[in-house]
């Protein structure tokens, strides 16, 4: 199948977004058995109603249509496609819309049940320190403490400002004397946002840091926080596999985020509001997303 068509509409945009259009584009027009870009409307829309199953059997979600669908829309728009109804694919869309929403509010009830606590996760985190698992504990204590996704965590430890190279596209865990700047550069929303500091004042995230440093000196090995077999630094196509391995139970980040506004919901109502502000501010997006996405009450 070939790409050329929306391999040109992402060449501006990040890699992990490059080969998510492009493995959707895929997908689809396979399903269409011929490109997408050659589809009307009306073949786009009833091929989505009917599509059920992939070829390994496996349940389509109404998302996954909903990404399919967005590869239409933006491909028929870059390409100034005639004869092709905007109107009729956006009220489509938001059926679509709908119904992903609908199914996302019975999976967080669903989820209610079988997270588990704050509780836990700090005792695993904590654990983790214990063991001297000090990079997992990192990564489990900022997913807790500030809430970042999984792209905040290619991250680069360092001593001194003089160490950051912006032309990297990582982010950095800076070492002070009584505390660590996280500083970011590169996360999902950082055109929206611009670059993002915070001050953490945690002893044990500091002692993590000084080993990960001087171990990492001692060997001559990378400062890059998460490394991959043969010491290289994760990456955008590896990183989220990488930070759910080192979550309890492989739960992940979006669902560390479920549990931190769960807690809030049931311990500190009255504050909610404040908190998910806090939340939103740090995390680089909108209080309305978190309400829609992460709220499983």
């Amino acid at each position: 199948m070939n790409t050329d068509l929306i391999d040109s509409f992402t060449e501006t945009k990040s890699l992990t977004t490059q080969l998510s259009y492009r493995n959707a584009y895929k997908k689809f027009s396979d399903h269409l058995e011929k490109p997408l870009e050659s589809c009307s409307h009306q073949e786009i829309i009833d091929s989505l109603r009917s599509m059920y199953k992939n070829d390994k059997e496996q349940i389509i979600s109404t998302n996954t249509k909903l990404s399919y669908l967005n590869i239409a829309i933006v491909l028929a728009k870059f390409t100034n496609k005639k004869k092709f109804s905007f109107s009729k694919i956006e009220k489509f869309r938001d059926e679509l819309q709908n119904q992903a929403y609908k199914e996302k509010v019975e999976k967080n009830k669903e989820l209610k049940e079988t997270l588990p606590s704050i509780e836990i996760l700090n005792r695993y985190t904590n654990q983790l320190y214990k063991d001297e698992r000090y990079v997992d504990f990192i990564i489990n204590f900022l997913l807790i403490h500030t809430h970042v996704r999984n792209r905040d965590l290619m991250i680069k430890v360092i001593k001194s400002t003089k160490e950051i190279i912006p032309e990297e596209d990582f982010n950095y865990l800076i070492l002070r004397e009584t505390y660590v700047e996280y500083r970011r550069y590169n996360y999902k929303t950082e055109n929206t946002y611009g670059t993002k500091s915070k001050r953490i004042k945690s002893v044990k995230l500091i002692k993590a840091l000084e080993n990960i440093i001087d171990e990492r000196e001692n060997f001559d090995e990378s400062p890059y926080l998460i490394l991959c077999e043969g010491g290289d630094p994760a990456t955008e196509l590896n990183i989220g596999k990488k930070v759910q391995e080192m979550t309890y139970n492989n739960l992940g980040e979006g669902n560390y985020l479920k549990i931190s506004i769960l807690d809030l919901q049931k311990k500190e109502p009255d504050k909610l509001l404040k908190k998910l502000s806090a939340i939103s501010e740090n995390r680089g997006t909108s209080i309305e997303t978190l309400k829609n996405d992460y709220n499983i009450m």
